[in-house]
């Protein structure tokens, strides 16, 4: 299930930007001419950046063997185009063999893998805290640092602690 908290962190962002262009458009400073396109470039840039990350928000599966071997599943989407949401195709699934990349940051309360394809191709994938049930966020949590204790290509993983 997609994080709440990681949600509202980017309504949050995109409400801050309108707010700075609004405020930007309406300072004496800047010339009249430009009040309205600064405004309306933050306005429409929020809604794409905000649009763009419904569009992904799509719910990951993974399947962690007892030898460690990483499958992540997901469903299809429909090809790019304008970041309306559209309702990803759940009956077709992609299922990716994946290692731990380089630069993983495994936090307390947030789980940020890299997920490295064999032939490259890289997907990120954020676990926050309340994207799970807490048993599993600490099961995953868990497994991910004896994999990346395991891989010699997660060596570089960052586990420090804030």
């Amino acid at each position: 299930m997609p994080s709440r908290s990681l949600l509202l962190a980017v309504c949050g962002m995109c409400v801050l930007a309108c707010v700075s262009g609004i405020c930007a458009a309406a300072s004496d400073d800047l010339p009249a001419l430009l009040k309205l396109p600064v405004w309306l470039a933050s306005l429409l840039g929020s809604l794409f950046a905000l649009l763009r990350f419904l569009r992904t928000r799509v719910p990951a599966r993974l399947d962690i063997s007892a030898a460690g071997e990483i499958i992540l599943r997901k469903p299809a989407l429909p090809p790019f185009g304008f970041p309306f949401r559209v309702a990803p195709n759940v009956a077709v699934q992609h299922s990716f063999a994946v290692s731990l990349g380089e630069n993983t940051t495994l936090w307390p309360g947030c789980l940020l893998l890299n997920l490295r394809e064999d032939d490259g191709t890289l997907h990120i994938l954020p676990i926050l805290w309340d994207s799970v049930q807490p048993a599993t966020f600490k099961a995953l949590a868990v497994a991910f640092r004896w994999i990346a204790v395991r891989e010699p290509s997660a060596a570089r993983q960052k586990d420090d602690f804030l």
